[in-house]
Formats: C-alpha cells, structure tokens, sequence
C-alpha cells in the first residue's frame, strides 16, 4: 500500500520511474545517487553528447511545479556536486553540461513525469 511506504522509498520508486523515462526518451543512464560531501545527484545521464545532472523532484501531488520545490541551497550543492563528479572522472572541460529536473507523481499505478530541461545553470 503507497500509504505505508517511507519517504526513502518512495523516493527510490520516483527516482528509478524518472530514469525509465528519460531512457525512453533517450537519454543512458550513467551513474544514480552519486554522493560527495557536497549533495547527492539522484540521476547522471548522457544524451547527444552532453552530460545531464537530474534532480528528481517527488511530488505528492501536482500543486506544486517541481521547480518550486527546489531551493537556491539545493542547486548549489547540486552544482558542488557535479563539479567533483567532472573532476573525479576527469572529464572537467571535456564536456557541455546541464541540469535538468524531473518532477515525478504518483497516479494510481502509474506516474506523471514532468521534464525540465536545463532548469538552471551553474
């Protein structure tokens, strides 16, 4: 039952139906809660070439835009955490990057996903 469940868990069941859905939409998949002292970033993804942080936002309901659920701290430590990620992997200056966020609620047995692409930038 959706009512039992925790939050943590309900997290992981928004974050793995947002990653299904950018893979439908073409997006690979390259790594999920990379974690640094900085944050964590739910979703790293390639698509066409550029290197896709995902906040996954989990809704209750659609009162809220996923963007107003994300604060000026969240996005900086979004963004901390994308720069070790570039610089772990060695792929600083390598690579165009973005930060999308993808809003996720439940509906029943099934989920309505809303996409931002680049929500924000560094």
């Amino acid at each position: 039952m959706i009512g039992d469940r925790s939050t943590r868990e309900r997290g992981q069941e928004a974050e793995q139906a947002a990653a299904r859905f950018l893979e439908r939409q073409g997006y690979r998949v390259l790594d999920r809660n990379f974690t640094t002292k900085f944050g964590e970033i739910d979703l790293i993804c390639e698509k066409d070439g550029i290197l896709v942080f995902v906040e996954v936002r989990s809704l209750r309901s659609r009162t809220f835009h996923p963007l107003q659920t994300l604060t000026r701290a969240k996005m900086d430590r979004v963004r901390k955490a994308a720069e070790w990620y570039l610089t772990k992997t060695k792929q600083w200056g390598n690579r165009s990057c973005r930060f999308d966020i993808v809003g996720v609620v439940r509906q029943g047995e099934s989920w309505e996903i809303l996409h931002i692409p680049d929500a924000y930038r560094w």
